[in-house]
């Protein structure tokens, strides 16, 4: 069993001015499903880039809110996080092939891409990083941010849908886990949680107690 500790975050913000600057260099990237099943396949295909993930919970809206208002209140933010409306859905970039693709909980295609693209990246991320960034779509129709981590940080409900339990836990056993912790329509916060690490023996030369 792995150990694991959590964090609770409920602080929410305005978009940092480079997540800003990094939302609107993607705004033109091509892709929804990732058709490939096969984590390894597309391991192979990213290796050689720098991918980064958006992972954005959605709080239900308080009243209808067009997708143009959206727009207008979300300048810098991809017209595809605002008009997707699921519990969650994680965003995957990847800027050397100008390619989105995208994870969540509703349809086989989005379950079959989030298992895809969190088990690759989670292999990926054993040698390099994958800067995740955490975000709410308020019930104003608002992007609000909650965290930045240089490290990956999955949505894993999904994670067993190419895959069995066995190897998905394997993969993702040094990835950290978010989970939207909701109130009805809305979203109290973000709980993540991280896996345990193991504390290094100390190595003595000598005995520890000898001069």
């Amino acid at each position: 069993m792995i150990k694991t500790q959590g964090k609770y975050y409920t602080t929410r913000n305005k978009l940092p001015k480079d997540l800003e600057q990094t939302l609107s260099s993607v705004k033109n990237f091509q892709g929804e499903y990732e058709y490939e099943r096969d984590y390894l396949k597309v391991f192979e295909k990213i290796k050689n880039t720098n991918p980064f993930s958006v992972l954005v919970f959605y709080e239900y809206p308080q009243a209808k809110i067009s997708l143009a208002q959206r727009k207008k209140l979300n300048p810098y933010v991809p017209e595809r996080m605002l008009e997707f409306f699921a519990s969650y859905a994680q965003f995957y970039f990847i800027p050397e092939l100008k390619e989105m693709r995208l994870g969540s909980n509703p349809g086989s295609g989005y379950r079959s891409t989030q298992s895809t693209y969190a088990l690759a990246l989670a292999l990926f991320s054993k040698k390099r990083e994958v800067p995740t960034d955490i975000l709410i779509l308020n019930q104003k129709g608002i992007i609000e941010h909650v965290l930045s981590s240089q490290k990956l940080i999955v949505q894993p409900h999904e994670v067993v849908q190419n895959v069995t339990l066995e190897i998905a836990d394997k993969i993702l056993k040094d990835t950290t886990k978010a989970y939207g912790r909701r109130n009805e329509e809305l979203i109290d916060g973000i709980y993540l949680v991280e896996p345990k690490r193991k504390k290094k023996r100390k190595v003595y030369k000598h005995h520890p107690y000898q001069k």
